[in-house]
């Protein structure tokens, strides 16, 4: 038997690719961070064993006049460090990333945060010194071996909030002697494989599904405990290594589920199945409960309004549900505006599900692992889809978001591997980390959303194979990490309607070979298309201001680019790593240059400056001496001197005073700005915006906006009364 998708695709979203920590953006008492969306995450300074003691992680952190708000533990961060003792992690914190503190084996205390979400891929792994752990109610996921080896830990406490444990996480923990894991859906392959002191374990009443061969190696145990009342999906393998062991160990199951563990695959391998199990149906709803059951579904009641909810019982659900748009108990009608966290989870049976337009609200893990779930159509009036709504729910293969959608939660369609398109509304202004992660098959998107935040640290399409992103005409900004990584997008065009292009949005889209930015665009960000090996030439827009750090290093196979005059600052590192860069034009307007802009840019021949005045550098252009003789600067013959004589502009091996500029602003041409000029434009405009005799630029585009209009009359006048 296949491993199940469930499995497959936790895997898939949890071992993301390692990237050991390259650097750092400051320090602040001995701690470094890492800056993304305006958060901080806790770093290293890129060598090994950097911390060691007691490490105390405060909440904010404050560089340059700017606080940061500390909210995870990035890659590596603690990596090998055999001296640390103990860390204090803060509320704030929300993840804890790959290899956090893999083999920090001096490691004796670490208290968890009680906002912790995730715990990554190894992010414990041979800490042999910790004895024990608690893990707070709000995570939802461990990752892959996250405490694999930790042989000094003898208690495990899981909080009610795990909803999925990845394979081997508690791999050779030979401390361990018995473990409750409360609430878990899905379990990984060989969970307790080696832990050979193991004997007893207990699983709730919700676990859907368990791993292949998850006790292998445990030749100490002697009970198994499954609250579940159906017995939970096994992988193939089952739960034991042979026959020998389902005759020593025991399965305590509830008395009413004795016949179905018996006749369950791989469950009636247990030669003592037990019906002496107990459960208290106030603990298995978690404070969920309900008010009442009309037609087979659940209510609770709030504001004089019924909400769709838990009834304590996974997989209460079957084939196809009809929601009603108000019900009626005991003589009184309720609207049924939402449908309440978890209320359908791990339904794997039910196929179809009709949602009335007045729902507004889908809440957290709603439709969690409702993998037959084949079709469901979301009403109009639907604002929010919570967290992990419909993460597993593999069976879907098209869904609609509502016009009046706001917000996106974190995992909202986790592993919907069955989706293969995805239409963002332009409603939308939110949507969570990790979003998409996991659907395997979209290849396209359609992203409308007019001005929307993406509140992740991943690619908003992790895992997902995109060919073509399409813009709306409406869109205003490109949010953060919306196609990083995407490496079979070839052609990407950002509207007239974008004003902005946030943080790492096409990093590493090495296939990129056509970009057009639109002719609004004023600020591009941070690597915004760090690592796009295919470009060879952008043209950046005029109305440009802001060209921040990095946004275009990497960039292997750029040879020009033009700078233009509306940019004031250029960031450090923006073309960092540009191997076939050739000419570079800055523009008039740039005041300061940021560091060492041109690193490894070995190629590069012809600089040409148009400032007047030479731009602040900081500390200077290129890592190697010999590329500053390898390459001149042009400047206007005025400028020369000052040129000659600035710090690292004066470092070029040749300067030319060869730099002869048209003005935009003469538009007749007879070189001089006066009302002159603006009346031309006029006449053009009159004419349909065709030429007109004797201009210099045709048809009169002063801005350099490719349209002929009053923004051009405009600024001749500005010019005037700015120069006169």
């Amino acid at each position: 038997m296949k491993r199940t998708l469930i499995i497959s695709a936790l895997l898939a979203f949890l071992m993301l690719l390692p990237t050991a920590a390259m650097g750092y953006d400051f320090m602040v008492d001995g701690i470094y961070y890492n800056v993304y969306n305006s958060q901080a995450q806790v770093t290293n300074d890129g060598q090994s064993n950097c911390y060691s003691g007691d490490v105390v992680i405060p909440e904010t952190a404050t560089n340059e006049g700017t606080t940061y708000p500390v909210v995870g533990i990035s890659d590596y961060a603690f990596h090998n460090c055999p001296n640390l003792n103990s860390v204090t992690i803060p509320n704030s914190v929300t993840t804890i990333n790959y290899a956090a503190f893999y083999g920090c084996k001096g490691l004796t205390e670490i208290t968890l945060p009680d906002a912790l979400i995730s715990i990554g891929h190894h992010a414990f792994k041979n800490c042999t010194g910790i004895t024990r752990i608690i893990i707070p109610d709000a995570v939802r996921i461990i990752g892959p071996e996250a405490f694999s080896g930790c042989t000094g830990l003898v208690s495990v406490t899981l909080g009610d909030g795990v909803y999925a444990i990845a394979e081997r996480a508690f791999k050779g923990c030979t401390g361990l002697t018995n473990i409750v894991i409360p609430c878990s859906n899905t379990i990984g392959d060989y969970l307790f494989e080696q832990c050979s002191q193991l004997d007893s374990v207990t699983f709730g009443s919700e676990v859907a599904t368990i791993g292949n061969t998850i006790f292998h190696g445990c030749q100490q145990l002697k009970n198994v405990t499954c609250l579940a009342i159906r017995p939970p999906a096994l992988c193939y393998g089952g739960l034991l290594d042979g026959v020998d062991d389902y005759a020593r160990v025991s399965l305590h199951v509830l008395p009413e589920s004795v016949d179905a563990y018996q006749s369950a695959l791989y469950w009636k391998d247990f030669l003592q199945v037990m019906g002496d199990a107990t459960i208290d149906i106030s603990e298995v709803t978690d404070g969920f409960g309900y008010d009442f059951k009309v037609d087979g579904i659940y209510y609770k009641v709030e504001n004089g309004q019924a909400i769709v909810t838990y009834n304590g019982r996974p997989n209460s659900y079957i084939g196809d549900v009809a929601i009603p748009a108000e019900v009626t108990y005991e003589g009184m009608t309720y609207p049924v505006v939402a449908i309440g966290e978890k209320a359908f989870n791990s339904c794997i049976n039910m196929t179809s599900v009709t949602i009335p337009n007045s729902v507004t609200v889908i809440s957290d893990l709603a439709f969690y692992d409702c993998r037959a779930l084949t079709e469901i159509t979301l009403p109009d009036a639907l604002t929010s889809i919570g967290s992990d709504v419909f993460s597993f729910c593999s069976g879907l293969t098209h869904i609609t978001l509502p016009d009046a959608l706001i917000t996106i939660g974190d995992f909202a369609f986790y592993a919907c591997s069955g989706l293969t398109s995805m239409t963002i509304p332009e409603s939308v202004t939110e949507i969570g980390g990790d979003a998409f992660d996991g659907c395997t098959q979209i290849k396209s998107v359609v992203f409308n959303a007019v001005d929307c935040t993406h509140t992740g640290n991943y690619s908003m399409f992790f895992d997902c194979p995109l060919e073509s992103i399409v813009f709306g005409d409406a869109v205003r900004c490109i949010p953060s990490l919306i196609a990083k990584d995407k490496t079979l997008l070839t052609s990407v065009t950002i509207p007239n309607s974008v004003t902005s292009i946030r943080w790492e949005a096409f990093a590493g889209c090495e296939g990129i070979t056509d970009l057009v930015i639109g002719n609004s665009v004023n600020a591009i960000g941070p690597e915004a298309f760090k690592g796009c090996k295919g470009l060879t030439d952008v043209a950046l827009p005029n109305s440009l201001t802001t060209l921040d750090s990095y946004s275009f290093s990497n960039c292997t196979g750029l040879t020009a680019i033009i700078i233009p005059d509306a940019v004031t600052i250029i960031g450090e590192g923006v073309f960092q790593g540009c191997s076939q860069l050739d000419n570079v034009k800055i523009g008039s307007g740039v005041t300061y240059i940021g560091y060492i802009i041109f690193y490894n840019c070995s190629q590069l021949n012809n600089v040409i400056c148009t400032a007047v005045i030479p731009p602040d550098v900081n500390s200077g252009f290129f890592n190697n001496t010999s590329y500053y003789d390898q390459a001149t600067l042009h400047v206007q013959p005025e400028s020369i001197e000052a040129y000659m004589s600035a710090t690292y502009w004066q470092n070029f091996g040749s300067i030319l005073g060869d730099v002869v500029l048209d003005n935009p602003w003469d538009v007749n041409n007879d070189g001089e700005v006066t009302v002159a000029d603006a009346n031309s434009v006029v006449v053009v405009i009159v004419n349909g915006g065709g030429s007109s005799s004797g201009h210099s630029r045709v048809p009169a585009d002063v801005n350099g906006d490719g349209e002929v209009g009053i923004a051009d009359f405009n600024a001749i006048i500005d010019f005037i009364l700015n120069n006169h």
